[in-house]
């Protein structure tokens, strides 16, 4: 490739295939107002793609990290850092370090996919980012819930289950209401839409996987 395009050289990455993390923040010109994190449970595509399954969290070196980062920017409205670990680091002997350092992927500066659970645990980004727009007080740092689950079931977490045989534990645990999920019952039209849209690609994750099945049967017939 960069013998053929010496003036365009690709961007190599390392692939990191640990969980994923995040910061979100809301700032007042340079100033954080409110922050939220979370740790990434399940993504689509699996090999590393948008959370489908999602876990508030706090952590005091990730907050750092974040705080660091804005602050140094002088931020202003809400963001996201993503951050990534490694499933495992070693050094030059060999051995399994027990701490590990989050790698930053991206600074976000829009409201994020996983909104809807700072919303479920009580951040509420969405009204305070309005309040800072129009210049009005409002309560800042607000504590939120940690260890709160939440599945955004058919965009995305279905999909993951087909492809790593994990769906009847997700189902179980939607069903056992050990997650919380965007699915309305209350109110039903979203979640219909919802449902409909996501259905082609969850036929098209059981399709693949089924195919995946047959190819791994008939090689080890062969």
């Amino acid at each position: 490739l960069a013998a053929k395009r010496p003036d365009d050289l690709p961007m190599i990455q390392q692939y990191l295939s640990g969980e994923g993390v995040g910061f979100f923040a809301l700032y007042d010109k340079g100033v954080c107002k409110q922050y939220f994190m979370h740790r990434r449970i399940r993504e689509f595509p699996v090999s590393g793609g948008s959370s489908c399954c999602a876990k508030s969290i706090y952590d005091e070196e990730l907050k750092n990290y974040g705080l660091k980062l804005l602050d140094a920017l002088e931020w202003h409205g809400v963001a996201m850092v993503e951050f990534k670990y490694d499933k495992k680091l070693e050094n030059t002997e060999g051995v399994v370090q027990p701490l590990r350092k989050p790698y930053l992927l991206e600074v976000n500066p829009k409201f994020w996919g996983s909104l809807d659970l700072s919303e479920r645990v009580g951040v509420g980004f969405v009204e305070k980012a309005v309040c800072v727009a129009m210049n009005q007080p409002f309560l800042e740092h607000e504590t939120y819930k940690t260890n709160v689950e939440f599945s955004w079931l058919f965009d995305g977490d279905l999909q993951h289950g087909i492809e790593t045989g994990k769906t009847i534990f997700i189902m179980k645990n939607w069903l056992a209401r050990r997650v919380k999920t965007n699915l309305s019952f209350s109110d039903p039209l979203p979640t219909i839409v919802l449902i409909l849209k996501n259905v082609p690609s969850l036929f098209k994750s059981i399709i693949l996987n089924f195919l995946k099945k047959i190819r791994f049967l008939k090689q080890n017939i062969a």
